[in-house]
Parts: C-alpha cells; sequence; structure tokens
C-alpha cells in the first residue's frame, strides 16, 4: 500500500471529492484487487493483510482491478462505511 501525501486539492466535481475532504492520508492498493469484495472484504484486507486501521475517519483507502480500468474508494465516517466506485471510459486506463 502507498501513501499520496500532500498537494492534493479537493474537488467537489470529482469523483474523491467527498472522499478526501478532511482526509490526512490516501493509501493506494499496489497490485489489483478482486473487485467482487464489498465494503467488508475491503476493509479485513486493509486491517489483515496492510496492518491498517480501516476504522480511521482520516484514511482513504484506494483499490484498483485486475484491468486496471476501474476503481474502489473506501472511507469510514462516525456511522459507518462509504464506498464508491468509478469505472473508466474504453479507452481510458492507468
Amino acid at each position: 500500500m502507498s501513501v499520496v501525501g500532500g498537494g492534493i486539492k479537493d474537488s467537489a466535481d470529482g469523483m474523491l471529492g467527498g472522499f478526501i475532504q478532511g482526509a490526512e492520508h490516501i493509501y493506494i492498493a499496489c497490485g489489483y484487487t478482486d473487485f467482487r469484495k464489498q465494503i467488508d472484504g475491503l476493509a479485513a484486507l486493509v486491517s489483515m493483510k496492510f496492518k491498517l486501521d480501516p476504522y480511521s475517519s482520516t484514511c482513504v483507502f484506494l483499490f484498483c482491478n485486475k484491468r486496471r480500468n476501474s476503481l474502489k474508494a473506501l472511507r469510514f465516517e462516525e456511522d459507518g462505511f462509504i464506498m464508491a466506485t468509478k469505472k473508466l471510459m474504453k479507452d481510458m486506463s492507468f
């Protein structure tokens, strides 16, 4: 898992606008993640594989799929987890 720090601009127009607001750490899972995993599976992955606290409200966790054309973002808020998925257009990938 990699850490992205500093220089992140919050944009209400972008997918991650609401996710990164107030975040102190953004973690990116290197490699690909099985996208059949939902909130519980991703939270378990954060905890067991990366030894991080998925219940930290100051952290955002990002995952990509095997084809590198989709992202999932996971964050814990006061009353529970929130997860978003973004699928990239046909000619776009990372």
